[in-house]
């Protein structure tokens, strides 16, 4: 963004809940001004955005949403926000105040990874681990990853990254012999 000239610097501010929401009431809004203040001529980044819009009556998300959109309408000129998440989540999340869906221009849906694509990111881990593959293992994992339940708890990365550390377990315990426990 900066080199196109859209913003002064560029820099990525990567925050989630923690960075926004204060423990007592009022703490919250300075929290969260400061954060936006820390982005201001580049781009804060707010993974898992959902996770702001309010939990219950007591809770201070309103408020970091609140002070998240003055920032965003007093810089405009000079301060991106990405919120992401996943796609039903971030609908409550832009719902959590009528003025969130307007400041977001653009919604962007990214497809899950194929089979194929989440093999390759386990070959990645397991290669950035010091493992090493036996012949035909990369050919089998689209096969492998394609048993992986795309449900309500499916995610991508996490998911392959879960299957990666059963391989490691099953690998330990076959390599351990059968009087490890």
């Amino acid at each position: 963004y900066r080199e196109l000239g859209v913003l002064s610097s560029g820099h990525l501010v990567e925050s989630g809940r923690p960075d926004f929401v204060a423990e007592y009431l009022g703490q919250t809004g300075p929290k969260t001004r400061k954060l936006c203040e820390r982005a201001i001529g580049g781009v804060l980044f707010v993974d898992e955005a959902y996770e702001l819009a309010p939990r219950g009556d007591k809770d201070y998300g309103q408020e970091a949403i609140a002070e998240l959109l003055v920032q965003m309408e007093n810089h405009r000129d000079d301060f991106v926000v990405i919120a992401a998440g996943y796609p039903k989540d971030i609908d409550r999340f832009l719902d959590a105040n009528s003025g969130l869906r307007s400041r977001f221009g653009a919604v962007i849906a990214f497809p899950d990874y194929t089979d194929a694509e989440l093999a390759a990111i386990a070959v990645a881990m397991l290669t950035n681990q010091g493992y090493r593959l036996a012949d035909g293992l990369a050919a089998a994992l689209p096969s492998v990853t394609a048993l992986i339940d795309r449900g309500k708890g499916f995610a991508n990365g996490r998911s392959v990254r879960s299957l990666v550390e059963q391989l490691i377990d099953r690998q330990s315990l076959r390599l351990g012999g059968p009087d490890v426990d």
